[in-house]
């Protein structure tokens, strides 16, 4: 529904009675009180109205019925929105809108949209705006409000709003999305700069991604393994693994500290553990999968090393102990043979001194003898 400013009322040409007079201020206050009351539910937010300065005067546009969905829509929405006239002077907002420049919506209207965005992009805005096709088109900026300032990005497009020429704008708040893509920017050179070979694929095994570790470990160019399958660098032999892991994955699990063995673009064998983790897409859904690849073949031949003369020493120690059994055992015999002997000793040197007793009973005996035959 337009409603327009009453034009002042003529001047009559003939003397009005008191009571014509007062029919008219009646009149007149009737109108005033229902452009007050339009006003002040425009102003409150009740009634959603642009006003139009044009040759003919103020025309205060409010929201047909028919569209007073839109206008609920536009209340709700995460998006700014807002209408600009050819000289991109705000006679529309919402709500949101008004809260990226922290301002209440009754402020906003009559403003310039240039005045809020940073003095570098004001002549680019203009420019944008003034050349803006009937297709519509997009740009990114700053608004730059009291506090920090708001990358938005401005869509917008030019309409016809009640014969005079008009610009929708939608303000989408890019400060989820930047943070967002700084996080993946992050994240994408800890891949890129990491020591260890990461690698997406899918749960055909077929290679999505491939970082600088990858090239150096495998030696095979990120266009060279990106859309091929894993069998590019897994023996035929360990092919196996891929479906277990990936079974695994699916379900949502982790493999972690997998030792296994891959093969290099100039067919050498390397070791390598791997830690396997879901991709999740924004639905936290398993879609596919990433592997982180460390080479520990050097670590796998030390190991083969010890183990090697980890052998040699447990050879040597049975060897030792055989050795030590041995002569424990020829110890042992010898001893048994010397307490033979020591019995043997005793025995004769019981005999010798039951001898010893014979010999002293017969020399004392010989002794008496010769002392008789002597007297």
């Amino acid at each position: 529904m337009s409603t327009r400013k009453p034009e002042n009322p003529k001047v009559a040409t003939s003397k009005k009675t008191k009571g014509d007079l007062l029919l008219e201020i009646d009149e007149l206050r009737a109108q005033l009180e229902g452009a007050q009351a339009t006003l002040q539910a425009i102003q409150n937010g009740g009634v959603d109205a642009l006003v139009v300065y044009g040759a003919k005067g103020e025309t205060v546009c409010t929201l047909q019925w028919p569209d007073y969905p839109y206008g609920v829509l536009s209340e709700v929405m995460n998006e700014g929105v807002v209408t600009l006239d050819n000289d991109a002077n705000i006679i529309s907002c919402n709500c949101r809108f008004a809260q990226f420049l922290r301002l209440m919506p009754e402020d906003v209207l009559g403003l310039s949209l240039i005045d809020f965005v940073i003095n570098p992009d004001r002549f680019k805005l203009m420019t944008f705006l003034k050349r803006l096709p009937q297709t519509g088109g997009t740009m990114t900026t700053v608004l730059s409000p009291t506090g920090a300032p708001l990358t938005v990005n401005l869509s917008a497009r030019p309409f016809d709003l009640e014969g005079m020429q008009a610009i929708c704008v939608v303000a989408t708040d890019l400060t989820e999305s930047i943070a967002a893509t700084e996080t993946r920017l992050q994240l994408a050179s800890v891949v890129e700069n990491s020591n260890d070979a990461i690698i997406s694929e899918t749960f055909d095994n077929i290679i999505r991604s491939w970082n600088a570790a990858a090239e150096a470990m495998y030696g095979y160019t990120a266009e060279e393994a990106i859309d091929r399958p894993m069998s590019l660098i897994v023996p035929p032999d360990r092919m196996a693994e891929l479906t277990a892991i990936a079974d695994q994955v699916c379900g949502g699990q982790r493999v972690t500290g997998f030792d296994t063995v891959r093969i290099t673009n100039d067919g050498r064998k390397i070791h390598v553990s791997l830690t396997v983790s879901p991709v999740l897409d924004a639905q936290r859904n398993v879609v596919g999968m990433s592997t982180i690849a460390r080479e520990i073949t050097e670590r796998k031949r030390t190991e083969a090393q010890l183990e090697k003369r980890l052998r040699y020493l447990e050879e040597m120690v049975q060897q030792r102990t055989r050795e030590l059994r041995n002569k424990s055992d020829a110890l042992e015999a010898a001893n048994e043979d010397l307490e033979v002997q020591r019995e043997k000793l005793r025995v004769a040197n019981e005999e010798l001194h039951t001898k010893r007793e014979e010999l002293e009973v017969a020399k004392k005996e010989l002794e008496a003898r010769d002392q008789k035959s002597t007297a």
